[in-house]
């Protein structure tokens, strides 16, 4: 008896070739998703009289080549040993899978073919890229174990003494600078050491200052209406830094007491 394990995201249709050669005790599992394509009517009717079952994999990234291979471990738990199993795929990524279950059961009892009919032909030897490293290994740790007799080394020869350096070419200490306390600075300290940046004024921002003083000139209150003109304009922060930058600048015109009329 063969249990066939179609992934059909990856060989589609093409992995059904030679269906109609399959035994009628066999059994065939369709693995697909979602993103699978169709299958056609005729090749149903080519497998007229054998047992087919479809398997629903969750779509996503290797989603269905992990439910396969975990699907062909419960089939192995369940099936006679005389069965033989064949995962129809061209992903090569399965014969880690059948490698790892020929190991344990007898050779070519799981078998990675890219269509039903190339699995009853005679099996190829399938080497897997990663079997060869172990051996590779092997063989370069064992001649790195077997080393060559190093030669002995040879006397060194003997070096001139070297003459002392003259006291006065001994350059002086240098003065070890002292360490800075940890302590906080005081504000003095900092504006000491921390030049103060003005920031220049935006002449467009001038410009309207001086506008809005123009329009208001003469009226009592003209400072309070230049400052809200430009709250609205430039906000609440920026508005009051820039009127405090030319509140001094702004005259304001005080009425003088009416005088009294002699008769």
């Amino acid at each position: 008896m063969t249990c066939y394990l179609i992934d059909f995201e990856n060989v589609h249709e093409d992995g059904f070739a030679g269906i109609g050669k399959v035994a009628q005790d066999d059994v065939v599992y369709c693995f697909f998703t979602r993103n699978a394509p169709k299958i056609s009517l005729s090749v149903l009717a080519e497998s007229k009289g054998i047992q087919f079952r479809f398997i629903e994999a969750s779509a996503g990234k290797q989603s269905l080549d992990l439910a396969l291979g975990s699907f062909l471990g419960f089939l192995i738990a369940q099936e006679e040993k005389d069965t033989r199993f064949v995962i129809v795929s061209n992903d090569t990524g399965y014969l880690k899978i059948a490698d790892f279950w020929n190991r344990r059961l007898a050779p070519n009892t799981v078998r990675v073919c890219g269509s039903m009919e190339a699995s009853m032909n005679p099996p190829v030897p399938q080497n897997l890229p990663e079997q060869k490293r172990p051996a590779e290994r092997q063989r370069n740790t064992r001649r790195q174990m077997v080393r060559k007799p190093t030669a002995k080394p040879v006397a060194e020869a003997a070096q001139p003494v070297k003459e002392p350096i003259p006291v006065s070419a001994v350059s002086a200490p240098q003065p070890v600078k002292p360490m800075e306390s940890s302590e906080p600075k005081t504000a003095q300290e900092t504006q000491q050491k921390e030049p103060v940046t003005r920031e220049e004024p935006d002449p467009v921002a001038i410009e309207y200052i001086q506008a809005q003083i123009a329009k208001y000139a003469g009226e009592k209150n003209i400072r309070q209406l230049v400052y809200r003109a430009i709250v609205r304009k430039y906000g609440q922060k920026q508005g009051t830094k820039l009127y405090n930058s030319i509140k001094k600048t702004i005259t304001v015109q005080r009425s003088e007491p009416a005088k009294e009329t002699q008769e």
